[in-house]
């Protein structure tokens, strides 16, 4: 799939059922790493219609809580990002086709 379909059928995906981050699902689903920077990494956890949330973390914390955030839009991101983040979508379609 081409960096344009993938970004269809994500936006498609979310359009349809709504923005969700992966903290609504119950198993171990994690985010996507998009960046790295020194001690820093940037995980997008929340993806919206437009965009995705990227929250900063630094690993070597105690803490599990974000530093920092930003948003990230899908035509700014790596083929290769959208493709591990297109299969996170798909679970979600699935989850909310079987809620109704």
């Amino acid at each position: 799939m081409e960096k344009l379909e993938l970004i269809n059928r994500i936006t498609d995906i979310i359009k349809l059922n709504d923005s969700f981050s992966v903290g609504e699902f119950d198993d171990d689903t994690n985010g996507v790493v998009v960046s790295e920077l020194g001690k820093f990494v940037g995980i997008a956890e929340h993806f919206n219609e437009d965009c995705a949330i990227i929250n900063i973390y630094e690993p070597t914390s105690f803490s599990s809580d974000e530093i920092d955030s930003f948003e990230m839009k899908y035509d700014e991101m790596d083929e290769n990002i959208l493709q591990q983040i297109l299969p996170i979508c798909e679970k979600w379609e699935e989850m909310c086709d079987n809620e109704e």
